[in-house]
């Protein structure tokens, strides 16, 4: 039987865009349900003057509108404003919404630098390399001369090369790895390199290679052509990334 959850407030007939994940939704219940199952993703971005016009104009509640305007015209933190949510909405039971909001209350405590690591770590070890290395490279842009944040940049470039290496972008790693150490020395990084250079070494003990090619590990030629392909694909996303944050 499928499960159901009744709302309180209703469903809008024009939808809110949660533009941060490009998500649109139509009550405060699916907002609720969609960030407590994806709380990595839960960002300031809904502390916003026209999500309290949503829910004003859309979802009909005056009330709740009034009580989320004063929390950001009085500076209000954002957990009391998740609080304010999560009183409201029936998805959640009191365990549930005790460890979301402290899930939050520990968010608040870490830079916007460390939240969007997190978000890219967990799509690392989700797998989904490619949009890990877009959310490392959208936090390396312009972040490098941030002061104090030496450790942390070292650990983005490190994980960015292991997202390289798992694809077996080889020379892509290490140029990662190259950069992780100029900010800090991490003993995981030496691993990794150390790891990286075996393999390339076994590959051209095997297999002769040309000095272009020699980050590849004993693939055949078709498989080779392919991922080619999909490293263009991937640089060219980069490039279009780029060119829309100028």
């Amino acid at each position: 039987m499928t499960e159901g959850y009744w709302c309180p407030y209703g469903a809008a007939e024009q939808p809110y865009h949660l533009k941060s994940i490009d998500l649109k939704v139509y009550s405060l219940e699916e907002i609720l349900y969609f960030y407590y199952h994806h709380q990595i993703l839960l960002d300031r971005s809904l502390m916003q003057e026209d999500f309290v016009f949503w829910v004003r104009e859309h979802l009909k509640q005056p009330v709740l509108a009034e009580k989320l305007h004063q929390l950001i015209a009085g500076g209000g933190s954002f957990v009391m404003f998740m609080e304010t949510l999560v009183a409201q909405g029936n998805i959640l039971d009191d365990v549930e919404k005790q460890a979301f909001l402290e899930y939050i209350v520990r968010m608040e405590d870490k830079n916007e630098l460390e939240r969007r690591k997190m978000l890219a770590d967990q799509m690392m070890e989700r797998g989904k390399f490619e949009a890990a290395i877009l959310e490392y490279r959208r936090i390396l842009k312009g972040k490098e001369q941030e002061a104090g944040q030496q450790e942390l940049l070292a650990k983005v470039w490190h994980n960015l090369g292991c997202c390289y290496g798992k694809m077996l972008y080889y020379k892509e790693a290490l140029n990662c790895f190259q950069n992780a150490y100029s900010y800090e020395r991490l003993p995981q990084t030496k691993q990794a390199v150390a790891y990286i250079m075996n393999l390339r070494q076994a590959a051209e003990d095997i297999v002769p290679m040309k000095e272009e090619d020699s980050f590849v590990h004993l693939l055949s030629r078709s498989d080779q052509a392919k991922r080619d392909i999909r490293y263009q694909q991937l640089k060219l996303r980069m490039q279009e990334y780029l060119r829309s944050t100028l």
